[in-house]
C-alpha cells in the first residue's frame, strides 16, 4: 500500500496539481480523494466528471438505477447529471478525483472529445490495472512517497496525463480507432532519416545506405525529401553538414581541420569551398566575424 498520510498527500495534490493543463487543454479539479476505509455515500449526482479507483476491498455502484461489483482494480467514471452512489460493507481503498474541462481556456477541438466520455456505457472497468489510467495514478501516488520529491515541477504534468488518459480508458475500442489519425507514414519516414543524418553528420551517408535503414527505396526517400522539403537527398545532407561546421566553428577552439572531419568532408579543400559557397565565407574568415561579434574587444 501507499506509503504516505491521506491528509498530507491530500494538502500536497490541491496545492500542485488543482488545475494541471497545456496550451490546448486546462481542467479545474474540483478535489482529490485518498480514502483508505470508504464505506457508503448518499445518492447523489454531479456537475462535473468524478473518477473512482478501488485499490483494495469490495462494495458496489449504484448508476442510473443499476448496480455494479467493485473489486480491486476496478475503476469507474461518475458522469455528470447521472445519480450514482457507493456502497462498501467493510470499507474500501478508494483514489479518486473530481474534475471538469475549463472551457474558456482549451481548445473546443481538444474539448470534443469529452463528449464521448459524458455519454460512455463504458463507466465501469473491473481488472483495470494494467491501463494507462491506473498505472499513471499509481505513478502519481508514488511520486508523493518520494523522500526528495520536485513536486512542482511533476504533479501537475502527471495529473494532466492522468486526466487525459481517462477518455481513452473509458471509450469503447471502436471509438479509439475511429479518432485515431491516419498515420502519415512519408513523414514518420523523413523524420527519422533525418533525425539518422544528424546523429551520423560525422560518418558517410549515402542515400542507398539510409534507405536500406528505413526499409524503402532510393528513389522513394530521394522523392520524400524533393517532395516534403524541397531539397535533394545531397542537398540536405550538405546542408547539415555545413550547419554543424558553421557552430563548431563558432562555439569551439577546434581547428578547420577537426570541423571538416567531424561533419564528414573527406578534405580540408572540399569543405572549405562548400562552406565558402553556402555562408558566403570561408571557414577561418567566418570564425573571425563571429568571435567578433560575440565579443568587441
Amino acid at each position: 500500500m501507499f506509503q504516505f498520510q491521506s491528509e498530507k498527500a491530500l494538502s500536497i495534490l490541491e496545492s500542485f496539481a488543482s488545475h494541471p493543463g497545456d496550451d490546448r487543454l486546462q481542467f479545474r479539479v474540483h478535489y482529490w480523494g485518498i480514502n483508505p476505509m470508504h464505506y457508503d455515500n448518499h445518492l447523489h449526482k454531479h456537475s462535473f466528471y468524478e473518477i473512482c479507483y478501488v485499490i483494495d476491498g469490495s462494495g458496489r455502484y449504484l448508476d442510473d438505477g443499476h448496480w455494479f461489483a467493485l473489486e480491486p482494480g476496478t475503476l469507474f467514471c461518475s458522469r455528470p447529471g447521472i445519480w450514482h452512489q457507493i456502497r462498501s460493507d467493510a470499507g474500501m481503498y478508494l483514489l479518486f478525483v473530481a474534475f471538469e474541462p475549463d472551457s474558456a481556456h482549451s481548445d473546443p477541438q481538444a474539448l470534443r472529445m469529452y463528449q464521448t466520455l459524458h455519454t460512455t456505457d463504458r463507466f465501469l472497468l473491473h481488472q483495470a490495472n494494467h491501463t494507462s489510467t491506473a498505472l499513471l495514478w499509481q505513478a502519481l501516488m508514488r511520486q508523493l512517497e518520494a523522500p526528495h520529491p520536485l513536486w512542482k515541477e511533476t504533479l501537475s504534468p502527471m495529473a494532466l496525463a492522468l486526466i487525459v488518459s481517462f477518455c481513452s480508458t473509458f471509450r469503447k475500442p471502436d471509438e479509439d480507432m475511429r479518432t485515431i489519425p491516419p498515420i502519415k507514414t512519408d513523414a514518420r519516414l523523413l523524420k527519422r532519416a533525418c533525425v539518422f543524418i544528424i546523429d551520423n553528420i560525422s560518418q558517410p551517408l549515402p542515400l542507398d545506405s539510409i534507405a536500406r535503414y528505413l526499409n524503402i527505396s532510393g528513389r522513394h526517400l530521394s522523392r520524400l525529401f524533393s517532395e516534403k522539403l524541397g531539397i535533394s537527398y545531397i542537398g540536405y545532407v550538405q546542408r547539415e553538414r555545413v550547419r554543424h561546421a558553421a557552430e563548431l566553428l563558432a562555439y569551439t577552439d577546434i581547428s578547420i581541420l577537426e570541423a571538416a572531419e567531424k561533419t564528414g568532408f573527406n578534405s580540408v579543400h572540399y569543405f572549405t569551398r562548400v562552406f565558402a559557397k553556402q555562408t558566403g565565407l570561408p571557414p577561418g574568415e567566418y570564425r573571425q566575424l563571429h568571435r567578433s561579434t560575440l565579443d568587441p574587444r
